[in-house]
């Protein structure tokens, strides 16, 4: 709370649950206590609705008496679910910006801390321990010159926001970057404490980010946005936070001037950052652009030594003294959020979408209301490589007057996105919104679905995909989708007719988080048509009204609905819309042949018709007419189609599709992800799972250059065994490839193998040495931790006598806490043995045993 002076907090909080979700907020000053004033609630709990959001500012949450307060908060909700950022602004909105909720971490680095120019960084951190911590603030200049360290100690739940020259008083004329390390080890049982941010200025807008775990290291990095130039600026910060010196190969991409594709479209350089270093430069210099046209793009970096990857962030700058910042990004989105909408009137929001995978991918956007009811809904094709970057009101492409609610984006293909929002009007801020969401893998039609996982559903012939997001299933389950054909099915009022169908099973099953469902048209319709879908019972041969809707992409031949339960699921449309073609000659063709088109019904538009095939991932390719008469067509098969529908659009009206083979070459593989992504050195095997798409039996796994025999399990999954030095301690590189005719590879995907973890002796405590007096038993309160190594190690303890006059009896000598009695008086020494069945411990406590007093009694 408030780690800028005058700056207010704002707290957005998302439930994509179709349950209530219930969030505990507690408010705790530096000091670690629970703050309680006056006209104040504190903790507070609220209810989300299903699917709905709350955003609020923080006097409004714990009420009036907030206001002026300094500290954290704490919030833990009923469902992981629930997606949140808070905001830090002034009352006249001349500064904000956004951040995602930390999690603790045993070490952070604060990436871009400065004590020149007229505002010094600020720093916020937090030790969230019940247990006080002493560790230690060390400060890298960007030439990884140690330039300070210093101890800390910070009591439990407590913390602080200062600049970093209070912090360290000799850290004058000081930039570079902050490390804080909490010294908890394995050992101490509570390794990850620390939670941090960071705020700097421009002018009067501030820029807030979080202090990065190691875990944000990037090997390869994307920021899926950048301008330059017309009075905008970015500026890209890598600190590379190890020993070892990192060539990194930094590309700058999709290069447009003006909204008109740039030649050249991309830029690449190299930079070499010594042992804990900093690079900060801009984009502008880096990348040689020049002119005074606004020039978009996206950045994409790849570590080229075989070293552990740097940290990475944008910097959004402007003229006027716009300031935001945005993390690097290592993997992308199939189901993500950004919790708050700001669009209309005095406010933009800004997206930035894309696709770095070799397939299409159909994004769908929606928005909603705080209350949970959908606002908007678009979907973007974005092909291979290709980034798509507007305002919210241009991808809806209507007006939005709309502040509060959230978006949503879903993705047949994992995505990379970012948001912003600012000022149409002063221009003083800019905002980042972040991205919350999770990557689905791919899996073929039928096999288990686990529930804490989600997965991305393929049928077999690859047109169809069901979206299950993380925790929508109760329990894990086969889930099955395909197409279906409604050649049968009846007619459901007499002006209309079936027009496609899915099916996802078991049917019936309840969704807790709503799926997306998409399927292929048996027509070809206007981008963004909106088609109710109906439930079909096969058994009654009945159909049922639902709420869902579905959206028509861009190739007018694929629809993408929400759907909160699984069925078979009918999309209809008015039979006068509709057109037959009675034969397609030969249906079996290859790329270049001839094919006539015949219809029973004359074609009174035929200069206008396009005839389209299926292209890969729910694609169209337009076919070149070579001949055309009132009733049938001869066109030539395009290059890249596949087999699929055919349709013929004349005008307003499209025929039904007609199925047509199209022999093509073994596609090339789709983007894969390998599950684990990591090993231990001196492990003997690994077995590694590799997910994508377009696997064929043949397909190759190529390991460090060298071929390794994979099993194919479907057109989703490989699996591949690792051994021996296939598993030494690095980086090791690994792509698919499907040979010819055809073919190509995949992209490519890091293993890596850590050095192997060395066995540490227990830790053990026997506790204070005691004294009593027969009769009396001594009380043991012993301790013991382990690092968990051996792997699959169990820690066991022991009470024993080591030296004493007589026998001792202990309650439970195996229990840490236990009882002991002693048979005679003296001094007694006893000893307590951990061990983790490969090395041991022990410790001593020294018990004094009184002898029992006697009491004489004369007459």
């Amino acid at each position: 709370m408030r780690p800028i002076d005058t700056a207010d907090l704002g707290i957005a909080l998302v439930n994509p649950t179709l349950a209530e979700a219930r969030v505990t907020l507690t408010a705790r000053s530096y000091d670690g206590a629970i703050i309680q004033k006056a006209q104040m609630v504190n903790p507070v709990t609220l209810t989300l609705p299903g699917s709905g959001q709350i955003a609020s500012l923080a006097s409004e949450l714990f009420r009036t008496g907030i206001s002026g307060q300094t500290g954290w908060v704490e919030i833990s909700a009923s469902t992981p679910a629930v997606k949140g950022f808070f905001s830090v602004f002034d009352s006249r909105l001349s500064f904000i910006d956004d951040a995602e909720f930390a999690r603790p971490a045993r070490r952070l680095i604060f990436p871009n801390v400065s004590t020149t120019g007229s505002s010094p960084t600020e720093l916020s951190l937090v030790n969230t321990a019940p247990q006080a911590i002493g560790g230690t603030i060390s400060l890298y200049e960007n030439s990884g010159r140690l330039f300070a360290t210093r101890s800390i100690t910070i009591p439990a739940l407590s913390g602080f926001t200062r600049s970093i020259d209070e912090l360290v008083p000799s850290a004058m004329r000081f930039e570079g970057y902050v490390v804080v390390d909490s010294g908890l080890t394995q050992e101490s049982g509570m390794v990850e404490s620390l939670i941090g941010f960071e705020t700097y200025r421009d002018r009067a807008d501030i820029a807030l980010i979080r202090a990065f775990p190691e875990s944000a290291r990037r090997r390869t990095g994307f920021l899926p946005h950048f301008a330059s130039q017309g009075g905008i600026s970015a500026t890209l910060t890598l600190v590379n936070f190890s020993q070892d010196s990192q060539v990194l190969r930094i590309t700058a991409e999709g290069l447009q001037a003006g909204s008109t594709a740039r030649t050249p479209s991309s830029v690449t350089v190299e930079r070499t950052l010594p042992p804990n270093s900093r690079l900060r430069e801009g984009v502008e210099s880096m990348f040689n652009l020049s002119g005074d046209t606004l020039i978009d793009g996206y950045i994409h970096f790849e570590t080229q030594t075989n070293t552990r990857g740097v940290i990475g962030f944008l910097d959004y700058g402007s003229r006027e003294g716009m300031l935001a910042a945005v993390e690097a990004q290592a993997g992308g989105y199939s189901d993500l959020f950004f919790p708050q909408v700001v669009e209309g009137g005095s406010y933009y929001m800004g997206l930035g979408l894309l696709n770095p995978n070799s397939e299409h991918s159909i994004v769908t956007l929606d928005t909603f209301a705080a209350g949970g009811s959908r606002t908007g809904s678009t979907i973007v094709n974005l092909k291979p490589g290709e980034r798509e970057a507007r305002l919210l009101s241009e991808f809806l492409q209507r007006q939005v007057n709309q502040v509060g609610g959230y978006v949503r984006l879903t993705a047949t293909r994992p995505i990379f996105a970012l948001g912003l929002f600012g000022s149409r009007n002063s221009l003083t801020f800019l905002a980042s919104v972040p991205a919350q969401g999770e990557a689905l893998r791919p899996q073929i039609s039928g096999r288990i679905v686990k529930a804490s996982l989600g997965a991305n559903v393929i049928s077999d012939d690859g047109s169809t995909s069901l979206l299950i997001p993380r925790g929508a299933l109760r329990s894990d389950a086969p889930i099955k989708v395909a197409p279906i054909s409604v050649a049968d099915f009846p007619l459901p009022a007499s002006d209309q007719q079936a027009l496609s169908a899915a099916e996802a099973t078991p049917a019936g099953t309840q969704l807790q988080i709503p799926a997306r469902l998409t399927f292929p048209l048996n027509a070809d319709l206007d981008p963004g048509t909106q088609i109710p879908l109906l439930t079909f019972d096969p058994k009654n041969r009945n159909y049922e009204q639902t709420n869902f809707i579905a959206i028509v992409d861009n190739s007018g031949r694929t629809a993408s609905s929400e759907v909160t339960y699984l069925s078979q699921f009918v999309a209809l449309l008015s039979r006068s819309e509709l057109s037959t073609i009675s034969n397609v000659s030969p249906a079996i063709v290859s790329p270049g042949d001839i094919v006539t088109i015949t219809f029973n019904e004359s074609s009174a538009e035929t200069d206008q018709d396009v005839i389209t095939f299926a292209g890969p991932n729910n694609t169209s390719i337009r076919a070149t007419v070579l001949a055309a008469s009132a009733t049938s067509f001869q066109v030539r098969v395009p290059e890249g189609a596949v087999s699929g529908l055919l349709i013929v659009r004349m005008g307003s009206r499209s025929s039904v599709g007609f199925p047509v083979t199209v022999l093509t070459p073994t596609p090339p593989p789709g983007t894969i992800s390998i599950s684990p992504a990591t090993a231990v050195g001196g492990t003997s095997s690994v077995e590694v799972e590799i997910a994508g798409t377009a696997f064929v039996p043949e397909s190759i796994v190529n390991y460090d250059g060298n071929t390794l025999h994979a099993t194919f399990v479907d057109e989703t999954l490989l699996r591949v065994t690792l051994l021996g030095a296939q598993l030494n301690p690095a980086f090791h590189r690994m792509y698919v490839f499907n040979p010819a005719p055809g073919g190509s590879t995949s992209n490519t995907v890091e293993f890596t193998v850590m050095e192997p973890l060395t066995s540490k002796a227990p830790i053990v405590n026997a506790g204070p040495n005691q004294t009593i007096t027969l009769p009396a038993s001594a009380n043991l309160k012993g301790t013991a931790s382990d690092d968990g190594l051996p792997i699959g190690s169990t820690l066991s303890t022991t009470w024993l006598k080591l030296s004493g006059p007589g026998t001792v009896t202990f309650g439970n000598p195996d229990a840490l806490s236990t009882t002991v009695s002693f048979s005679v008086a003296g001094i007694y020494t006893l000893g307590l043995i951990a061990s983790d069945g490969q090395l041991s411990s022990i410790d001593f406590v020294v018990v004094v045993v009184s002898p029992q007093s006697v009491t004489l009694v004369w007459d």
